[in-house]
This record gives C-alpha cells, structure tokens and sequence, in this order.
C-alpha cells in the first residue's frame, strides 16, 4: 500500500494538502508545524478515530487534541494506491461523529471501493489499529514498545503462522484463576466436597440391599445389549451387501459416462467442436453478405433506369441548340447590344431635324431678305416631314428588334432549363454508378470478412455458397455435442450421487470375504426391532429400581447426595489436574514460542542496531516483556537498556520497532508504510546518516515516510 496524497481538516490543518511518493518520503517541518498532526491523521484515515476515549491526568484524547482549529468539521481524504487499485478513502462527520461516514472510491472507475469504515484500516494493512500504531506509527517521544496483549498475540501469530484470538498472559491468568476456584490455602470445591462425601458415606449401607438388586438388572441389561448388538451387528452385514451392489452399480454408471465420452470424441474427431456463438457469428456475416448482394441489386436496377431517362430525354430546339452556355450568353448578349444601340437614334435624328429648322426660321427672320422670302419656311416644314417620317420608321425597326430579342430570351431561358435537365440527368447516372461502386465494396469487404472468420471456425476457407452447407453441418454437429454432453453430465452427476455413501464407506468393509447373513433382511430387521425392545424394557425397569432407590426417604436422599458429591468431587480433580496440566503445557509452548520468535526478532534487531550504531553493538537480546539488552562488539557481558545514552537507547528501540515492522507487518506489494515522527531527533549527524541508509534500504520494500524537524535527513 502506498499513501498518494492527503488532505485534512485535523487539528491545525485547515485544508492542507501532503503529497508523497514511492520509497522513502522526508517530510521537513518545523517545530508545531503539523507534523504529529499528520501522523495521527493517517492513523486516523485508516482506523477512524476512537470516540470512547476519555481525557485523564496528562493525557489528551484524539478526539480533543486534533479539534480542527478553525472550528470546522474533523473531515479529510486519503489516495493510495492498493493491489494494483488507486483508492479514495474520504471521512467526514458532525457533532459528535467524528470522522464516521466513511466513503471509499475507486479512482479508475468511481465505483464505490467496498471497504468500510470501521474496517478499512484491518483490511489495507493486515493488522489491528493498536499493533500498527505499536509498530508501524513510531512518534516522538513513544519510541519504546510496551508489550500489549494485541500486540503480543500479532508476535505469536506470526511466529507460528496461525491465528491472533488471544494472549499467553490472558489465557494463563484466566486458568489461574480457576485452579485457585477449585482448590487453594483456604480450601476451594475440592476440599469441601471431600469433606462432604466423607460424612456421606458412613450412611448410606442401608441401601445395600436395593443396590445389589439393581446391579442383577444391570447384569440382565448387559446381556440384552449383547444380544442387541449381534442383531446390530446382523443388520450391518445386509448393509454391506446393499453397499457391494451399490459398487456394481457405481461401475455400471462410469462405463455409461465413458460410453458417452467416446462417443462425443468421436463425433468432434477429438477436436474442440466450435462454440454455437462462433456459429452465430459466422451466419450474421453469411447473412451480412446477402444484405450487401441486395443492395448491389437495388443500385444497379437504379443506374439502370437513370441511364434510361437520360435516353430518353429530347431536347426542345433553340437558336442555341448545340451551343455550350458560354456562347448561347454571347449571342443573347449581342443580340441585346444591337437593340441598346439602334434604341437612340430615332431621338437624335428628330432632334436634329428640329433644331435644323428653327435655325432656318430664325437666320429668316434675322437676315429679312427680300428675296426668296418662302425658302427658309420651306426648308423648315421639309425638314419636319422627314424627321416625323424617319422618326415612325426607326420606331417600328425598334419594335421588331425588341421582339426578336425577348423571343430570343425566351429561347435561352428553355435552353438553361434543358441543359439543367440534362446536367441532373448525368448527375443521377453518375451518382448511382458511385453507389454501385461502393456496394460492390462493401459486399466484397464482407464476403472477405465471413470467408475469413469461416477459416478460424470452421478450420477451412471457400466460397460464401460453399461455407453455408458448411455452416449447416457445424450447428448439427453442436447440437449433437450439446445433447450428448447433457447426456454426459446427468450421468456424472448420477454416478457421483450412488457414489457417496459407498466412498463413505470404501474400507469399512472386506467385500470380499464379507460372509453371508443367516437370516433374511426383514428377519434380521425384526430381530434387531425386538432386541432393542427388551433391551429398552430392561431399562426401563432399571429406572423404576432406581426411582425406588431415589425414593426411599433419607436413605435414598443420602445415597444420591453421595453419588453426586462423589461425581462432583472426581469432576472437580480431573478439572484441577486438566488446568494444571493446561498451565504447564501452556508454559511449555510459550516458552518454545519464545525460543522461535526471540531469535527472528533479536537476529533482525541486532542487525539493524549493528547498522545505526556504526557497528559498535554486535548483538541485541528482547524478552517477553520487551524489556532489551545489548552487548558491544568484543565484549563479553551484555548491558542493559538503561545504560545507554538517550540517543543510543532511541537508536535500540527503532532497531526493535523496525525489526518488528518487518517480521508483523505485510510484505510485498501490499506492504503498509512505515511513519516516524521525529523519530531521530536525539540522533548525532553520523548515526543519523545511518538511519537514513538504512530507512532508503527498507523503503525499498515498503513506503516509508519520516516526519522531522531537521534540514539534516533530507540533505543525508
């Protein structure tokens, strides 16, 4: 497991975010900026946090020290990364609820992880809160490891590979507590009911008598039973018998199911038959082909009849018939021209004529000559005549012109019209070839297709025609493969049920020289009913002489008390004698467990002291109170914890936690990180560079994340 990212509203964390990474993680704060804060977080993220715990002399609660500052809810996230998962973790609460709902996500996907709040924390790591915060969480000041029952159940459990339910010092204790019950310096049951059976057996020789009577009924029982038992016995010899038919019955099913076994392999030819989804497949692509070949079809009968109506078309004659559009515009376009250019000249001439003529009139009336007084005024009206008459003229020209022209317009407009007509036409013919072209694509892309995945189903390729009958014979042979294999599975499952009782029962009998019974099954049936009827009459009388005997006053009262004292005290000793021997055994193997997880645990220790220390402590010794001592390299006598210097003594402990990391918690991709909170601030500068090595060493197992108030450790 590796811790991503966090984000918290923790105690002075207002929203703050930590990103981290694989392998080692050197987190530099300064003092009172957060960094226990973080710790408790992630412990906290993982385990929720305990709302049951109560403030007492010098000591804080979570749920008091890590009160967001800013007055806003206890929440926060946690991504990490998990058996190939990135995971979401998010807690969040109210009130009282500290942290309680509890949401996890899976990143990839956003479906909901399936982990639960009040164990997330046991299934991401592999342990319990108190052994991870005892070993995987080493905060300031806390170094030193106190030996908790959780704790100390993880140590058996993983030096004997087995379960975690309880501790040697809990179950020794309870086990002492009842062998004091039962007897002691005081007394106990033991010496009381002794006591009690010694004052009782003085009494009760009046009974004798009725005893001795019942002890005839139980001879008479004893022989009943015996008889019982031989019609038990008797019985039993026909079940044997039932139970060799039974095998030949067994044998008769297995040659039914490898009867239809070589019949299915011979049907396949020993081949794996294709699966009816293959088969169905291969059809729709069958089928794809003829869904193509139709479409081929429809385009081609519509080419067909585009390239008809594009004979069949006639087109109107113009005067632009067999012009292309460029020209028949120019020759609408000079026709035009010629009627703009005649259209002013009618106007010109008459003016000119007007104007001719009143010139005339005025150089008349100017000069006054006396002779030819009647020229000019004659000129005058000619002129007028022949403008008037030039003027009609050029009118009617322009008249005839005009018409020409808007026919001829006329004439280009059903000209557009036809060669539009003709254009779509050859549009149509062209479009359908282009369909036609692509359906023949398709239809070759998906004969390909199907005669393709015919050879990877049907073992061969052909033709679409060929591949169909094909295709038929496969579906019959699976469906032939289907019912035989029906047929092969209810007789496996008729086998293994006949099989049963009489594997329950191989070797309970010697089939073979297993005698024959005397008598009939029914007889030995009956015989069996009526032995166990007396042998229950027989003890039903015994119990009305032992109602009796319960029933004869304070003789029978004494007897019974005795009998009773007697059981109870014989009880009580093999209790007294079982919990010693309990005690004793349970000292033995706790010893034996020392004596396996002491040396994986001092070996382990030591090498990483030996590491932190520069080499100068060659060994480390732990007992069972994890109590610690040390011996030097070359010395001969070992020392214990309490003579070392601070930093010496912090340097054994975290060998001590590391070395309990690594033999407790999970190794491998799923490994749980590792936290230090100012784990080496009593540490000089060489035996920090050390620690530093070997926590790169073991990050690279685990993620291992250092929390510090030194510039130092991420410099190392």
């Amino acid at each position: 497991m590796i811790i991503k990212k966090l984000q918290a509203s923790f105690g002075k964390l207002n929203g703050d975010t930590l990103e981290l990474k694989e392998g080692l993680n050197v987190v530099s704060l300064g003092n009172e900026s957060g960094k226990s804060t973080w710790s408790a977080f992630i412990l906290a993220m993982l385990y929720g946090v305990d709302t049951s715990e109560r403030a007492g002399a010098g000591k804080m609660p979570d749920k008091l020290r890590y009160k967001p500052w800013d007055g806003r809810p206890m929440e926060g996230a946690m991504e990490i990364e998990t058996g190939g998962r990135m995971l979401r973790l998010e807690r969040t609460g109210k009130g009282t609820a500290l942290m309680k709902n509890f949401k996890s996500m899976n990143l990839a996907t956003g479906a909901d992880a399936g982990l639960e709040g009040e164990t997330a924390g046991q299934e991401l790591t592999g342990m319990s809160r108190e052994v991870f915060r005892r070993s995987a969480l080493v905060r300031q000041g806390t170094i030193k490891i106190d030996n908790t029952a959780d704790l100390e159940r993880q140590l058996v459990s993983t030096a004997t590979g087995g379960e975690d339910d309880a501790s040697y010092g809990q179950v020794r204790d309870r086990l002492e507590n009842w062998r004091k019950a039962l007897k002691n310096r005081q007394g106990g049951e033991i010496s009381r009911l002794e006591q009690e059976e010694k004052e009782l057996e003085a009494k009760i020789e009046d009974i004798s008598a009725l005893a001795r009577t019942a002890a005839q009924k139980r001879a008479e029982l004893e022989q009943l039973s015996e008889k019982l038992k031989a019609a038990e016995q008797e019985v039993e010899l026909h079940r044997a018998r039932e139970s060799l038919d039974r095998g030949r019955e067994i044998a008769k099913a297995r040659m039914e199911v490898m009867r239809i076994e070589a019949e299915i392999k011979k049907l396949t030819g020993g081949h794996v038959p294709p699966t009816r989804s293959a088969l169905t497949e291969l059809e729709r692509r069958l089928q794809a082909i003829d869904g193509c070949a139709a479409q081929v079809s429809a385009y081609e009968e519509k080419l067909a009849q585009a390239k008809t109506r594009r004979q069949e078309r006639v087109p109107a004659e113009t005067p632009f018939s067999g012009l292309s559009r460029q020209d028949a515009a120019a020759k609408l376009e000079s026709a035009r021209n010629v009627y703009q250019k005649a259209h002013p000249v009618s106007t010109v001439m008459f003016l000119f004529t007007v104007v001719f003529a009143v010139l005339t009139i005025v150089f008349a009336m100017v000069l006054q000559p006396d002779w030819l007084p009647a020229i000019p005024a004659a000129l005058a009206v000619i002129c007028l005549v022949i403008a008037v008459a030039t003027t009609a003229n050029h009118k009617k020209t322009l008249a005839k012109m005009r018409a020409e022209a808007d026919k001829l317009g006329q004439d280009y407009s059903r000209y557009l019209e036809d060669i539009s007509s003709a254009e779509a036409m050859d549009e149509a013919v062209n479009r359908a070839e282009r369909e036609l072209l692509a359906a023949r694509e398709q239809l070759l892309a998906a004969d390909d297709a199907a005669t393709s995945y015919a050879g990877e189903v049907l073992g061969g390729s052909g033709t679409s025609d060929e591949i169909r009958p094909a295709l038929d014979a496969a579906y019959a042979l699976v469906d032939s493969v289907s019912e035989l294999t029906v047929r092969r599975d209810a007789a496996v499952r008729y086998r293994d049920d006949i099989s049963k009782d009489f594997e329950r029962q191989d070797g309970k009998y010697d089939l073979d020289s297993l005698p024959v019974p005397v008598t009939q099954r029914q007889e030995a049936i009956s015989a069996l009913e009526d032995a166990r009827e007396a042998h229950n009459s027989a003890l039903s009388e015994l119990s009305r002489l032992d109602g009796r005997l319960s029933a004869m006053g304070d003789y029978d009262a004494l007897f019974a008390r005795c009998q009773e004292v007697g059981a109870k005290k014989q009880i009580a000793m093999q209790e007294y004698a079982a919990i010693t021997s309990a005690i004793e055994l349970l000292d033995l193997a706790n010893e034996e467990l020392s004596m396996k997880f002491s040396p994986m645990l001092n070996e382990k220790a030591g090498e990483y002291f030996k590491k932190l220390t520069g080499g100068k402590y060659e060994a480390l010794f732990m007992n069972n109170a994890m109590e610690a001592q040390v011996r030097e390299e070359g010395a001969v006598v070992n020392r214990g914890a309490e003579f070392l210097s601070a930093g010496a003594g912090d340097q054994l402990y975290l060998a001590v936690r590391l070395a309990i990391c690594e033999l407790l918690l999970p190794q491998g991709a799923e490994a749980p990180p590792l936290i230090l909170d100012d784990a080496l601030s009593n540490f000089d500068d060489t035996r920090a560079a050390a620690a530093m090595e070997l926590l790169g060493e073991i990050a690279q197992n685990r993620q291992v994340i250092l929390f510090t108030c030194h510039n130092r450790e991420e410099s190392i």
